[in-house]
């Protein structure tokens, strides 16, 4: 399950004269200001910038602060006040009626009420409610029953205790820029920006468009990409100290505050969570290899759901031969027949009597006559020797050892599999492997979605929880087929009208067990749908605040913009959800509220999980990844919070016959005839 990100105008707002500044004080003790320079903020393009003054701290000229005053101003779009006190070394923040007090002298920054200091208010059910105000399309918060959340508690953080500190300087407070961003900017989505050593990138928003993506190998040269990766720290070959500290710092800061699962793994605190599980030492190193692999390890050995995923798997440091690499692959095509034209070079090289085994890696002139040979576009050189000392680059002989292996056997004529690094999560291959079982008795012609009535039976069947944010749209524009791809509510309510039609039908079959999650916005609408009277209760623990929110919505199912008693369509059929292993995140969460809210029968295997809405992130490096957030669904029960993760009990199992019954509607109505 996922939230829907900020706006971007909101992130203009955000970005409009923000003051980026650099230094580094060292194991939390402030340090003096000692130079400037001016930066720039880039927004997913490269015409339009901020210009920014960035300043520098005693020993250091690495590490980006930024004044908290202009940050959260910009950030909340003016709706905070501020006011040094204490002869500068303390700066309260007021928004809406709740103070975020910053101390200098402890390095602490606190509040009594964090939820009510982050809420946005308007539209929404709750200041910080799940649903943004984009998703409200034929959806609105219920008037008959009033959303509500329980006292969250306040608490301070204390920078010190990770390495950080905040210095007062000519009337503003100077934090490092991950601080507000990891605990500001993370709560409105607009956690966005790398620093690159010159100036800050939005890497985020055109994540698939970066260099190094982990899920789309294939990305072509692109000028956005090309600037990120030309800055200072590309060309770094270590990173410094005190940079690697601000980075460790800052990334255990923002785990301790958003990571979802802390409890359930019984993390007191990241920094010894790392220590305990030897990253600590890898997360901190200067070498930006063993950094990287360290973070992926984090994700998908430490945290381990199906939430969890690296986007951008490299930092900033040592990427300059990104852009090298990147030409290749244009120039190629891609990455398949970029690496089988390496493959070719080295085979080649191999018959000329060079001993990749025996630790031997060629001169240059023998990858040039190789390549005239073969004749193969020679930019490809430019990935083997990425400098001038005429020598390939440090990793080069492992990878031309690795084509060495497999060659003459089946491995050699590979297939990228996308999936490979992700199945490292114990969780994530459990699922990937479901997912493949289920494709597997999937029939070619079956499609991602569908509608089918069988006798007294229908059948609703989709593979993600879908939200177009043109739903409004369909009151002039009724939904048809063509939407249910895009459009989990247009699905739905084509669906009824073609059951509506069909006056034998008494049961009606949501089947999920294809469905891997998505928009929380497209589980509210299913819900409101199955529901007698189009209203909505979800329900979840904000894990930071340590509050319990139960929030009601209402959807508007009958599109005639009422929003009263007339929509749903629960008490009309008998509804069941057909799950699997599958089933996760919204997959899991629709049978979960569905079932503890009397409407529907879960029929199939038990889902697979997923209780905390995603939550994107990037740390001080530019890895970008995605972790289960600080909003846990479940709900509460005898006084006690039961989370959704594994709380679905299965009415009527499939059992030994799952396989056969499987995408095979006729014999799932036959079944459920007879029980």
């Amino acid at each position: 399950m996922y939230r829907k990100k900020l706006p971007k105008k909101m992130l203009c707002g955000l970005l409009t004269g923000w003051l980026l500044m650099s230094g580094a004080p060292a194991l939390g003790e402030a340090a003096a200001v000692t130079g400037s320079f001016d930066s720039r903020i880039y927004e997913s393009r490269l015409d339009k910038y901020w210009t920014m003054r960035v300043y520098n701290m005693e020993g250091e000229d690495s590490v980006p602060y930024v004044s908290a005053q202009q940050y959260l101003s910009l950030l909340y779009g003016g709706k905070a006040e501020f006011q040094m006190e204490d002869g500068g070394q303390v700066l309260k923040v007021v928004r809406n009626g709740v103070s975020v007090k910053f101390d200098a002298a402890q390095g602490t920054i606190g509040s009594d009420s964090w939820d009510a200091f982050f809420g946005s208010y308007g539209e929404r059910a709750l200041p910080n409610g799940i649903l943004m105000p984009e998703e409200f399309n034929a959806q609105a918060v219920s008037r008959k029953n009033p959303s509500s959340e329980t006292k969250d508690v306040g608490f301070t953080v204390n920078l010190k205790n990770y390495g950080l500190a905040m210095t007062s300087y000519n009337g503003q407070m100077l934090l490092p820029f991950a601080v507000l961003q990891n605990v500001f900017a993370m709560p409105c989505g607009a956690a966005r920006f790398s620093f690159n050593g010159n100036h800050f990138y939005d890497i985020d928003e055109p994540i698939g468009h970066i260099y190094g993506h982990n899920m789309n190998p294939n990305i072509k040269l692109n000028p956005y990409s090309t600037a990120y990766y030309s800055g200072k720290f590309a060309k770094e070959k270590e990173i410094p100290p005190a940079y690697a500290r601000y980075a460790y710092g800052t990334t255990c800061l923002l785990f301790d505050l958003y990571y979802g699962h802390k409890q359930e793994k019984g993390i007191e605190s990241f920094d010894k969570y790392f220590a305990q599980n030897g990253l600590k030492e890898e997360l901190l190193s200067t070498d930006a290899e063993r950094n990287s692999k360290a973070f992926t390890k984090v994700v998908y050995k430490l945290f381990d759901s199906g939430h969890d995923v690296v986007m951008l798997g490299h930092s900033v440091f040592d990427t300059g031969s990104y852009i090298n690499t990147a030409k290749v692959l244009t120039e190629y095509g891609g990455m398949e027949p970029a690496i089988k034209a390496l493959q070719k070079i080295t085979y080649k090289l191999a018959d000329k009597g060079v001993k990749f085994l025996n630790g031997e890696t060629g001169s240059y002139k023998q990858y040039e006559a190789a390549c005239k040979e073969l004749k193969l576009n020679p930019v490809i050189l430019t990935y083997i020797f990425r400098d001038d000392s005429g020598k390939p680059y440090k990793k080069w002989l492992e990878e031309a050892q690795g084509y060495m292996k497999v060659r003459g056997t089946k491995e050699e004529n590979f297939k990228l599999d996308r999936t490979a690094e992700r199945r490292q999560s114990e969780d994530t291959n459990r699922l990937f492997t479901t997912k493949e079982r289920i494709e597997s008795l999937k029939p070619a012609d079956f499609g991602n979605s569908r509608v089918e009535i069988i006798g007294d039976t229908a059948f609703i069947y989709f593979e993600r929880f879908a939200e177009s944010y043109k739903e409004a749209s369909y009151y002039y524009r009724l939904p048809n087929e063509n939407v249910y791809n895009y459009s989990t509510f247009g699905l739905f309510y084509d669906a009824f009208a073609k059951i509506k039609k069909a006056p034998k039908v008494k049961k009606v079959v949501i089947d999920l067990s294809n469905n891997g999650g998505g928009a929380v916005g497209a589980l509210t609408a299913v819900l409101g749908f199955l529901s007698p009277d189009g209203e909505v209760n979800l329900t979840y623990k904000h894990t930071l605040n340590q509050n319990y929110c139960s929030e009601w919505y209402h959807v508007d199912t009958n599109l005639d913009g009422k929003f009263d008693a007339r929509d749903g369509f629960g008490g009309q059929y008998d509804f069941y959800i057909l799950t699997s292993g599958f089933s996760y995140s919204c997959g899991n969460a629709l049978p979960f509220f569905a079932q503890v809210d009397g409407l529907a029968k879960i029929i199939g295997e038990q889902p697979g999980g997923g209780d905390c809405a995603v939550a994107p992130f990037l740390d001080a490096y530019g890895h970008v990844a995605r972790m289960s957030g600080w909003n846990k669904l479940g709900r509460m029960t005898n006084g006690k919070f039961v989370s959704d993760e594994h709380a679905v009990k299965v009415d009527r199992p499939f059992g030994d016959m799952a396989d056969k019954l499987y995408f095979n509607y006729k014999a799932i109505a036959e079944w459920l005839s007879k029980q």
